[in-house]
C-alpha cells in the first residue's frame, strides 16, 4: 500500500480491487473519498462505471471523484452509471465530482442540460480541496 499526499490529504492507494470479474484502480482518500481513474475505452469505462457503483453502494459513507483525463468517449450508457451512482451518493449527502473531463466530453454535459447536475473540478486536486473545504 502507497500513500501519496495531495495538500496535506493523505491517500492510500490499493492497486486492485476485485468486483466480479472486473479489477479496477481505486484509491481511497483519507477515510471517505474514493478516486477512480477511468480508463479509455468505451466498454472498460462502462464496466468501471457498473464497479464503481458498486463499491459505493456497500459503503455507506464516501464521496467519490472519477477521473476523465484518460477518457476519449463517453457513451449514453456511461453517462446512465453517472447519473445513477450522483444519485445514490446525493440521497446519502456525498458528492460525486467529475474532474480533468475533456472538452469535448463536457460539452455533451452541457449541451444535455447534465452540466448542472453534476460537479466538476479541473483536476485531482481541485476535487479534493473542494470535498475537503465542504466536509
Amino acid at each position: 500500500m502507497n500513500i501519496y499526499l495531495y495538500k496535506n490529504v493523505a491517500i492510500t492507494y490499493s492497486t486492485h480491487v476485485q468486483m466480479g470479474k472486473h479489477k479496477m484502480a481505486i484509491q481511497n482518500i483519507a477515510k471517505q473519498v474514493i478516486l477512480v481513474t477511468l480508463p479509455d475505452k468505451g466498454q472498460q469505462i462502462i464496466e468501471e462505471l457498473e464497479s464503481v457503483n458498486e463499491v459505493a453502494d456497500s459503503i455507506e459513507n464516501c464521496d467519490v471523484i472519477i477521473d476523465f483525463s484518460n477518457v476519449e468517449i463517453l457513451t449514453s450508457v456511461g453517462i446512465n452509471n453517472l447519473i445513477a451512482l450522483r444519485d445514490l451518493l446525493h440521497k446519502r449527502g456525498h458528492w460525486l465530482i467529475l474532474c480533468a473531463v475533456p472538452f469535448r466530453i463536457k460539452e455533451v454535459f452541457k449541451v444535455s442540460g447534465l452540466d448542472v447536475v453534476f460537479r466538476f473540478a479541473d483536476g485531482k486536486e481541485a476535487a479534493i480541496a473542494t470535498i475537503t473545504q465542504a466536509n
